[in-house]
């Protein structure tokens, strides 16, 4: 198979699982807080506090992550992995500071950089860094103040 092709071939599923597993985890997220607004908050849905189960539910999200990242499975999961994990924390750290941008742009550069220099240091091939930079587009996409 051409090398050009092969090189699509692995961008184009990580994008389609990462895409898919952050929907994956977004549904989740809407499915508790439904759970929780039907059971708990039976007489006003609008006491659960989102922010706290965003927090609670990204940071769930993000150490299950961080624990498939250090198995033996294949690059191109891991790299899906990755994606959607980076993802859901920079999404929800964009909405925790949407009133202060500046702060959270600067953060997510801030990890990105971090993140970056993890991958370098490993050695890791470039799926890893094609994974992370959809993940900050995403998560800037997504969560961006309209």
């Amino acid at each position: 198979m051409n090398r050009v092709l092969q090189i699509f071939i692995k961008a184009l599923i990580i994008l389609v699982g990462g895409l898919a597993l952050v929907a994956l985890f977004w549904l989740i997220y809407l499915r508790l807080t439904i759970l929780l607004e039907s059971t708990i908050n039976q007489e006003n849905p609008q006491d659960l506090p989102q922010d706290v189960l965003r927090n609670i539910s990204t940071l769930v999200a993000c150490l299950l992550a961080l624990f498939l990242l250090t198995t033996k499975l294949h690059e191109i999961l891991k790299s899906i992995i990755l994606l959607a994990g980076v993802a859901v924390f920079m999404i929800a750290l964009i909405l925790y500071l949407n009133t202060n941008m500046w702060l959270a742009v600067t953060l997510v550069v801030l990890i990105s950089g971090v993140i970056i220099w993890i991958i370098y240091r490993r050695g890791k091939p470039w799926i890893y860094y094609f994974a992370l930079g959809i993940s900050v587009i995403l998560a800037l996409i997504y969560a961006w103040p309209r």
